[in-house]
């Protein structure tokens, strides 16, 4: 399974890592593997962005 999460502004900030961090590793835990993008990444180079999730899908697909 795969969830893809937008970080904005609010993600660099100390609390809000650490309970990304935490919330990450229970959901890898559950076999959820987690792609990251910063919103700036998204609205700047959204071509990429698909680009590394259909390669992330593929790879699931295949193992």
């Amino acid at each position: 399974m795969l969830a893809i999460e937008l970080d904005g502004f609010s993600h660099q900030l100390e609390e809000v890592e650490k309970k990304d961090r935490i919330k990450e590793k229970r959901m890898n835990d559950s076999g959820i593997t987690i792609l990251r993008f910063d919103d700036r990444e998204v609205m700047d180079d959204i071509e990429n962005v698909l680009r590394v999730i259909e390669r992330k899908i593929e790879e699931i697909e295949r193992n």
